[in-house]
């Protein structure tokens, strides 16, 4: 069943941001080098690990830690999730990161490394590679939001998909569709971004 809603341009904006501004999460570790990340994005043939979870304080086992890559804080998502994200038709593989839930009816993954500071320069986005899709009934929802709660496909509900591979940032608000399989460890997302980049793709949250 797919469930459709509205939300305010400007709340999913907030939703978007809000998915991945969280340095004080995690660890005090930081690395000016952003070194000791074991996973990869790749577009085509190319390859990079500059969006790549996974870092050396991942091992503690928690969802996210905080870093400095080249003057830029980041925070680096932690875990066995993956995903494929095709922007234009192109595609690029990431890896490290998680599935959570934000509230008990609401869904969100988080793959790669993203800048910690919301609002911050888009070209220090670009700088990275990560995924961050987020919906479902959360603290900045409409009250007409439906909640997130089990497998299946919904467009809106409070959807927002962000993402950054190749140099180039992405976001998704209005339209988003996610759908969820597998008790909500697997699935897909879709949507037409900001500026008209066409963004799919999918997920494994490991």
């Amino acid at each position: 069943m797919i469930r459709r809603r509205t939300l305010s341009f400007a709340v999913l904006l907030v939703l978007a941001l809000l998915a991945f501004a969280a340095s004080g999460c995690g660890g005090d570790s930081s690395s000016e080098s952003g070194s000791g990340s074991s996973g990869s994005s790749q577009g085509d043939d190319s390859t990079s690990d500059k969006g790549s979870g996974g870092s050396g304080d991942c091992a503690d086992g928690v969802p996210i830690v905080a870093d400095e890559v080249d003057g830029v804080k980041v925070s680096r998502f932690c875990g066995d999730a993956s995903a494929t994200v095709t922007v234009d038709g192109k595609d690029y593989q990431l890896t490290g990161g998680n599935c959570a839930q934000v509230t008990d009816k609401s869904f969100a993954i988080s793959i790669g490394v993203a800048p910690s500071t919301a609002g911050g320069p888009e070209e220090d986005k670009e700088k990275f590679d990560f995924l961050s899709v987020v919906g479902g009934t959360t603290a900045l929802a409409t009250a007409d939001t439906e909640p997130i709660t089990k497998d299946g496909s919904y467009v809106d509900d409070g959807i927002v998909i962000n993402t950054s591979v190749g140099g180039a940032a992405s976001l998704v608000g209005t339209g988003a569709k996610l759908t969820l399989t597998d008790d909500r460890t697997k699935g897909t997302f879709e949507g037409a971004a900001i500026g008209g980049a066409k963004v799919s793709g999918s997920f494994d949250c490991g």
